[in-house]
């Protein structure tokens, strides 16, 4: 079970990696964007389209990239535009919607069946006790660690930092006080979307490839996202790792295979009790 661990520490670096990017817009504007990954999709299906049209794989992930950070951008125009006034669970309705509306996007112009994705790394990268690790697991735990500490480096160390920050407790505040706070936020969202299309072209071509399965990772990127309560980075990140490696442990027992899917849901309902509680606690104390 440990080798099925490890190999499952890539697709656990996705659902940190994807954590993160919930994490960091729900605290600047109070949305948890569930199109993250349909955006990602949309990307990576144009990637597929010209890979399989013969043209170099790097071309394929730079068109990919600049088409989800445009279209995670647009989203972020539109929800600035005209939802900003909305609460968070309007908000994330409305990306509900973009959700779903991407996903027919995606049957209607590429059809429902397995993708043929550009293999960006393969092979194995090292051998411990055994245990071989890939260099997908190795690049995609690298890519996530590197996001999270460009992250808390940028927050801590740089200007952008502290109206990320400012934008983050007191829009409002930062607003009044002439900070130009839509083109920062409109910057991340760009950022969140193009992030989505290089990992997932890392880890796609090593699990279904199909627009519903993929569009389901959702599920397992929300629940890393709850371990960091959608504000703590560096846990999100963890939370899928581990969450990816349980999975990949799970796939090697007979026993346990059937319920690998059920996983992230656990997480999830779990989380979500445990700070139910902690809030009835709070309220008695």
């Amino acid at each position: 079970m440990l080798q099925g661990f490890v190999a499952g520490l890539a697709a656990g670096a996705l659902y940190g990696g994807l954590a993160v990017c919930l994490s960091t817009l729900y605290q600047l504007v109070r949305v948890v964007n569930l199109a993250l990954v349909a955006i990602g999709v949309i990307g990576i299906d144009i990637a597929s389209s010209m890979s399989e049209a013969g043209t170099p794989a790097t071309y394929d992930v730079l068109v990919a990239v600049a088409v989800c950070g445009a279209m995670s951008g647009m989203l972020g125009f539109v929800i600035a535009r005209w939802f900003s006034e909305a609460g968070a669970d309007r908000k994330s309705a409305l990306t509900i919607a973009v959700l779903l509306g991407l996903l027919g996007v995606a049957f209607v112009a590429f059809g429902t069946g397995a993708r043929s994705f550009p293999l960006l790394v393969s092979g194995a990268a090292f051998s411990i006790g055994g245990v071989v690790v890939t260099n997908v697991a190795v690049a995609c735990v690298a890519a996530g660690v590197v996001f999270v500490a460009l992250l808390w480096a940028v927050m801590r160390y740089t200007m952008a930092g502290v109206r990320l920050a400012a934008i983050s407790e007191r829009p409002t505040t930062a607003e009044l006080s002439g900070m130009r706070t839509t083109p920062v936020v409109l910057a991340v969202w760009v950022l969140t979307g193009a992030v989505t299309a290089p990992l997932l072209l890392l880890v796609a071509p090593s699990t279904p490839s199909d627009p519903q399965t993929l569009v389901l990772l959702i599920v397992p990127i929300c629940a890393a996202a709850l371990v960091g309560s959608l504000r703590h980075a560096g846990l999100a990140l963890v939370g899928g790792l581990v969450l990816g490696g349980v999975e990949g442990a799970m796939l090697q027992s007979s026993t346990l295979e059937p319920y690998q899917q059920v996983a992230p849901l656990v997480v999830i309902i779990a989380l979500l009790l445990w700070n139910e509680r902690r809030e009835v606690w709070d309220v008695a104390r």
